[in-house]
């Protein structure tokens, strides 16, 4: 059994449809508190997607980024090291930026998981992701919002010529999901199934 957090965000809601492993997804930060106290039975890994993502979201509202990417990060540790469990976290190339809160939320998240993997010998696989781009995006996205610019004829004004975009679809990084998640089935034997205690 996998739990995956951030199944309501873009990456989580399309991995979820193929996902070949049994899942437990949560959206809400609140309740990886909920599952670190009330789960019951082995788990076999996370896969932490949880995250305010949009930079200009973290910009306006600091603390709360801190709070849910990294506090959030914190208690998925917590859980992983109770469960014994592997992870996969998802960080972004912002993290080697560090040019706001954003970048520097997942670069203390990665620091977060070194420490762990190190202090409580726990499997951790960081993966840094580029600028989401698939079906169904977020229109506020920079590729989307160009795109409805274009089909509408509208202007496109590039305030920063030296902006560089780290394009990644969406298939691309759930097929890579995947393939890590049967890399680490195979390392590790099958767990029995988990419940939640309501």
């Amino acid at each position: 059994m996998i739990l995956v957090t951030g199944v309501g965000g873009y990456i989580g809601s399309n991995l979820v449809k193929t996902l070949k492993e049994d899942y437990i997804g949560i959206d809400k930060e609140q309740e990886i508190t909920r599952v670190n106290k009330d789960l019951v039975g082995p788990l076999d890994g996370i896969i932490h997607l949880a995250a305010i993502s949009r930079v200009g979201q973290c910009e306006a509202n600091p603390v709360e980024a801190l709070r849910t990417n990294v506090a959030g990060t914190g208690a998925v540790l917590e859980l992983a090291v109770r469960k014994k469990c592997w992870v996969i976290f998802a960080s972004s190339y912002e993290a080697g930026t560090k040019r706001n809160i954003y970048g520097l939320s997942k670069s203390f998240g990665e620091e977060l998981c070194n420490y762990y993997a190190h202090k409580f010998n726990l499997k951790i696989i960081v993966i840094r992701l580029g600028d989401v781009v698939g079906k169904d995006n977020h229109p506020t996205k920079a590729i989307p919002k160009i795109a409805t610019y274009l089909k509408y004829n509208k202007d496109v004004t590039i305030s920063n010529p030296k902006q560089m975009f780290h394009l990644v679809h969406v298939d691309t990084i759930t097929a890579t999901l995947e393939e890590i998640v049967e890399s680490l089935r195979d390392l590790y034997k099958s767990k029995s199934k988990v419940t939640i205690n309501e």
